[in-house]
């Protein structure tokens, strides 16, 4: 995983990329941190009608119970700002921002 700021327009948010307004996170709270489901866990994909339970957002993504477990997400206290590899979550506000916080997933294969 990767992580910057950006300034102006930001890189599109996708499957393989979390892109959210930086001072939406910072209102959240201070820490960013990367973990896995917890029961109860709500989420508001990006381009979606709203937010949903995050077990429905697996379920309705087809993805194998076996590996929701092990799915890493990107929160802010509660707040799921990115499933990664799948979707990041959509900002409340549509307000103009000019700081980004950008979280990449970075395919690389091992080298021997």
């Amino acid at each position: 995983l990767t992580l910057e700021i950006v300034q102006g327009l930001p890189p599109q948010p996708s499957a393989d990329c979390c892109v959210y307004p930086l001072a939406e996170a910072q209102a959240l709270g201070t820490e960013l941190v990367l973990r896995t489901r917890l029961p109860g866990d709500i989420f508001a994909p990006y381009g979606g009608p709203g937010s949903k339970k995050l077990k429905e957002f697996f379920i309705n993504m087809k993805i194998p119970r076996m590996l929701r477990a092990i799915i890493i997400l990107a929160a802010v206290k509660k707040q799921i700002l990115w499933v990664a590899g799948y979707r990041a979550a959509a900002w409340k506000n549509t307000g103009r921002y000019e700081e980004w916080l950008v979280i990449k997933l970075v395919k690389d294969r091992c080298r021997e």
